[in-house]
């Protein structure tokens, strides 16, 4: 079950894709993502605290490279007060880094530092 930030994160995807006239759906339980917009799969992490991901799930990385499968993640910030900001980073820009399997995926700190510096956070016009 979504807890209240995923929720939230969630919702405040939809809204952007209204905004941007982006068609999506809700992924299949086979896709390893969250949404599917023109073929491109999309992965949303949603978070309280600014400029930070959470872990992720294995089955969103392929288990013997740990690269990512989903073309797209999104994190979305939504604090307890104020406006949410969302941050999107390409499937290419994360295989970059090399990631830490645990019980769930650590991000790398790189790309923890780089999403701080604001690196990722325009968001497409079209995926």
């Amino acid at each position: 079950m979504a807890n209240k930030t995923e929720l939230a994160a969630i919702a405040t995807f939809k809204i952007l894709c209204h905004r941007r006239h982006w068609k999506y759906r809700s992924a299949t339980k086979g896709e390893n993502c969250d949404f599917v917009i023109d073929g491109k799969k999309i992965e949303i992490k949603g978070s309280k605290y600014n400029n930070s991901i959470p872990d992720t799930y294995n089955s969103e990385f392929d288990k013997k490279t740990l690269t990512f499968k989903p073309d797209w993640l999104f994190v979305v910030y939504v604090p307890e007060s104020g406006k949410h900001k969302i941050s999107a980073i390409p499937r290419k820009t994360i295989n970059e880094y090399k990631h830490h399997k645990k019980v769930m995926v650590r991000w790398n700190n790189t790309l923890k530092t780089n999403l701080r510096k604001g690196l990722y956070h325009k968001i497409p016009k079209t995926l």
